[in-house]
């Protein structure tokens, strides 16, 4: 999350048009749906731990992933229409831009450092 982060601001066209790609190819999509599942998945299975610190935010990730990817599978043109719709408002590539690298840097910290 954090280098993803951090590549929306040094790359910034770039990773534009790579989500311009990406939503203009419904195999792209079924394929993003695939990985937010299996990373879902995971997640969910082998880090489901509801307690009232900062690990909880993993399993919620964790289920969030997997319904998106639940999502982008069953539903790819819902997928592909809020990539669009993300698309013509910058400002929220922005927000998940420095969400990312706030989050991701957070983890990165929690998981390494702490």
């Amino acid at each position: 999350m954090l280098a993803a982060g951090v590549s929306l601001f040094v790359n910034r066209a770039r990773m534009t048009q790579i989500f311009k790609d990406l939503t203009d190819s419904p195999g792209m999509i079924f394929m993003a749906g695939v990985m937010a599942l299996a990373l879902g998945i995971a997640l969910v299975t082998f880090h489901n731990i509801w307690v009232a610190d900062w690990r909880a935010f993993i399993t919620v990730y964790g289920w969030i992933a997997l319904v998106a990817g639940v999502v982008r599978i069953v539903f790819p043109d819902a997928a592909i229409g809020m990539g669009k719709w993300m698309m013509e408002r910058q400002i929220l590539i922005t927000v998940s831009g420095v969400l990312n690298i706030l989050i991701g840097g957070f983890l990165t910290y929690m998981g390494f450092l702490a």
